[in-house]
């Protein structure tokens, strides 16, 4: 708001590139954590019994730390200046890479790696995951009749967050590749500025519409946000143990009870 409104940066020119330098780490990070989710539902779907091997407490903390320090870690050459370098991009209206050939060298190795191939494994999961779901879905309509109401209400219940997923995945797409194939483009300044703000802006409301999307396709998010917001509550008054293993805690118990009824039905 403020490089939009005030058109620059008059401010401390070490915080705009930790501007810069954060909001490319936290782009990353939700990389990272769609990727994990996608991997989550496929291994839940199609390998119900290496699903609880692999999401155990120990190893889902272990997702959790990879998800915030490798792209932490992948933006230290730009904010040491080693290759690339944060500032403000006049084009861009933003703290951002800047459009010297070392840093769109960087921001190119940041699509490929960091954005390219993990999309080709969402892709990969949900399109697996598809395909199981639409023969499950047949053999579900021929054994309807015979089936438990609650093991029918568990498999549509488990499809419809995957659809969720799905959905999440499509807006960050939509949302993300825009801008940043834009600003490729823009190495050679082809592009207006008010086309850039349009592009940020898009990846803000992306972020914005997350929480809402979650929230209103699923029953069980807003039971999820209101245990979270109970716990942190209480947890203020009780310090012996953490929000982030109360919340951690909480996933995994409600995992592990969609495990067993996916079992006891198979």
């Amino acid at each position: 708001m403020y490089t939009y409104v005030l058109d620059g940066w008059f401010l401390s020119e070490r915080l705009c590139k930790f501007i810069g330098f954060l909001g490319y780490t936290l782009t990353g990070t939700i990389i990272i954590t769609i990727t994990l989710i996608a991997f989550n539902r496929y291994k839940l779907v199609r390998d119900t019994q290496s699903y609880k091997r692999i999401f155990q407490m120990r190893n889902l903390l272990l997702m959790i730390t990879v998800a915030w320090t490798v792209p932490l870690f992948l933006m230290i050459p730009p904010l040491l200046e080693v290759w690339g370098r944060f500032g403000y991009a006049h084009m861009l209206v933003t703290c951002n890479l800047l459009l010297d050939r070392e840093s769109q060298l960087f921001k190119l190795f940041l699509l490929v790696f960091r954005t390219g191939l993990p999309v080709v494994f969402i892709s990969y999961f949900y399109s697996m995951i598809y395909i199981t779901m639409r023969t499950s879905h047949r053999r579900m309509e021929k054994i309807s009749c015979a089936m438990g109401s609650l093991e029918a209400s568990n498999h549509r219940k488990e499809m419809h967050l995957t659809r969720i997923m799905i959905t999440i995945f499509l807006v960050f797409i939509v949302s993300y590749f825009p801008c940043t194939i834009a600003e490729m483009i823009d190495w050679n300044r082809i592009l207006t500025k008010r086309f850039h703000m349009f592009c940020t802006i898009t990846v803000y409301i992306a972020c914005a519409l997350n929480p809402l999307i979650y929230g209103l396709m699923n029953s069980q998010f807003r039971r999820a946000y209101r245990q979270t917001l109970c716990c942190c509550v209480k947890t203020t008054n009780d310090h012996s143990s953490t929000v982030s293993q109360v919340i951690i805690h909480r996933v995994y118990k409600r995992n592990d009870t969609l495990l067993t009824k996916s079992n006891e039905h198979c």
